[in-house]
C-alpha cells in the first residue's frame, strides 16, 4: 500500500499503543495505597504508550521518586507529585501537587505530619471499634496509613466481606466510626508546593465545588481542577471545565488508579495539547539535563 494511504493511516493507528501520547496525571503505588509497586507502573505506562505520568500517592512522593529513578531514556516522563490531605472551609479535601522538588525542607516537613496524623487516626479509629466489642489484633501500620488499610483489617478479620462495605458500614460514621480530620489548611499546602516549585490541583472537586467556590479556590493560588475523572459523567466534566474557565483554572485529569480494576491506568487522562496547556516548566519533568521528553524526535529511544 502506498505510504500515507487511508489503510496505510489505519494499520499504523491500530498499531499504536492504547494511550500513545496521552498523560495520566492520578496514579498511586504501593508507597501509599495503591498495589501496583512504582516499578510495576512505570512498566504499564511505558507498554501503553503514555508521554508522560505523575504518581500523586498520598501524602508522600517517595513511589514518584523511585519510578523517576528507574525510568531510561524514552520512557514516559515521570512527573513527582503528591495527593496532600487538606481542610478547606471546614470540609475535607485533597490537593495534588505537581511538579515539586521533594527535597525542600518545608515540603518534606508538611507531608511528614500528614502521615504521623494519619498514623494517629487510625490507632484511635481501631480503639474505637474496639469499645464497641470488635475484637482485632494491633494494626501492622505501613509508611502512608489510611482508611484503606483499615478496611482490610477489617476484612481479614471477619468484620466486613469487601472493603467497600468496611468503609461504607464501619468507617464513614453513622453507626460506625468518623475517623478526625488530620489535613493540613488548603492555603498551608498550597504555599509549600509552590515553595519546592511545583502547582496544585483539586482532586475530583465534590459537588458542593462551585463557580464561586472555584474562583475562591483560584485566589488562593489553586491553579486547576481535577476535571477529566472516571467517576464523573460527561455532563459534571463539561459543567467542571466551564466553571474552571470562568475562574481563570487550569484543568487536569486522571484514573486514580490504585490498581488492577475499572480505574486501570489511562481510564482518564488528558492529550499531549491539554497537558502542555498546564504551563510546565521543563524542570519539573525530572528529566536528566541533557534528556529531552519522549514526545519529541530526539527524545525516543
Amino acid at each position: 500500500m502506498p505510504r500515507g494511504s487511508p489503510f496505510t493511516r489505519m494499520c499504523q493507528a491500530l498499531a499504536r499503543p492504547r494511550h500513545s501520547g496521552r498523560a495520566d496525571l492520578h496514579l498511586h503505588t504501593d508507597a501509599s495505597d495503591g498495589t501496583y509497586t512504582p516499578q510495576e507502573l512505570l512498566g504499564l505506562a511505558r507498554r501503553s504508550g503514555f508521554a508522560a505520568i505523575a504518581i500523586t500517592d498520598h501524602d508522600t512522593t517517595d513511589g514518584a521518586l523511585l519510578a523517576n529513578r528507574l525510568r531510561k531514556p524514552g520512557d514516559p516522563v515521570v512527573i513527582i507529585g503528591a495527593e496532600l490531605s487538606v481542610t478547606w472551609r471546614g470540609r475535607d479535601l485533597h490537593l495534588l501537587a505537581y511538579g515539586v522538588d521533594p527535597w525542600k525542607e518545608d515540603f518534606r516537613r508538611g507531608t511528614a505530619g500528614l502521615r504521623e496524623r494519619r498514623a494517629a487516626r487510625l490507632v484511635n479509629g481501631l480503639e474505637e471499634l474496639r469499645r464497641r466489642g470488635m475484637e482485632m489484633p494491633d494494626l501492622d501500620l505501613p509508611p502512608v496509613p489510611g482508611r484503606r488499610h483499615l478496611a482490610a483489617h477489617l476484612v481479614a478479620h471477619g468484620h466486613a466481606p469487601t472493603l467497600q462495605s468496611a468503609i461504607r458500614r464501619w468507617l464513614l460514621g453513622g453507626a460506625g466510626v468518623r475517623l478526625e480530620p488530620f489535613g493540613m489548611p488548603l492555603e498551608q499546602a498550597v504555599a509549600l508546593t509552590a515553595g519546592a516549585g511545583g502547582f496544585t490541583s483539586l482532586a475530583h472537586p465534590p459537588e458542593w465545588v462551585d463557580r464561586e467556590a472555584m474562583g475562591a479556590l483560584a485566589a488562593a493560588g489553586v491553579a486547576a481542577i481535577e476535571a477529566e475523572y472516571p467517576d464523573f459523567s460527561q455532563t459534571r466534566i463539561l459543567q467542571l471545565k466551564s466553571d474552571a474557565r470562568e475562574a481563570g483554572l487550569k484543568v487536569t485529569g486522571g484514573s486514580d488508579c490504585h490498581g488492577p480494576g475499572p480505574r486501570a491506568p489511562g481510564a482518564k487522562s488528558l492529550s499531549m495539547e491539554q497537558f502542555l496547556d498546564l504551563g510546565w516548566r521543563p524542570e519539573q519533568w525530572g528529566l536528566k539535563p541533557e534528556e529531552k521528553p519522549c514526545w519529541e524526535p530526539s527524545g525516543k529511544s
